[in-house]
């Protein structure tokens, strides 16, 4: 428990950085308002971790696997450069092409947009396509968690076939 509160506010701080720095700088956010919402987000985050455990098919608890845990950490990370990496690769290409052409080269003006646009396009199509690459309820053979949990549970009557959630 100690090492999940730790990591997660470690990750939700180098989140709030990002999105601190990658703001919109036209209206500005009041201290007040700036430890509300980091607060909020790191609580939220903390407390999903820590709720989620291993469960039987009937909702029934039955104990917390590190196995199961780096499955669905490799699941989010994969899922997550799949959503980006089609906005970081695909629009400089296409930036480039569009850059050589004489219309853009009179407008300048338009680079910017463009850019945001095709970002844009790419996310409204990569993320819900790599949300729904693996399921929103992920499972695991009891036979791939952790020796212990995996003793435990075929001694409550549990086969290596059978999965967990």
């Amino acid at each position: 428990t100690p090492a999940i509160i730790f990591w997660q506010w470690i990750n939700q701080s180098f989140n709030a950085i990002v999105n601190y720095t990658n703001r919109s700088g036209d209206k500005p956010i009041s201290n007040q308002d700036l430890a509300k919402s980091y607060a909020i987000a790191t609580s939220a985050a903390t407390a999903t971790a820590l709720g989620l455990k291993v469960f039987d098919e009937n909702g029934k608890r039955v104990g917390e696997s590190s196995n199961a845990a780096k499955k669905a950490i490799s699941q989010v990370v994969l899922s997550r450069i799949g959503m980006a990496v089609p906005g970081m690769i695909i629009p400089p290409i296409i930036m480039n092409f569009l850059e050589k052409k004489e219309f853009m080269r009179r407008r300048t003006w338009l680079n910017s947009p463009i850019q945001i646009a095709l970002c844009g396009v790419f996310l409204v199509f990569a993320t819900p396509m790599c949300c729904a690459l693996f399921p929103q309820k992920s499972s695991i053979a009891v036979s791939k968690l952790d020796p212990k949990l995996r003793e435990k549970l075929l001694h409550d009557g549990m086969n290596d076939n059978q999965r967990v959630y």
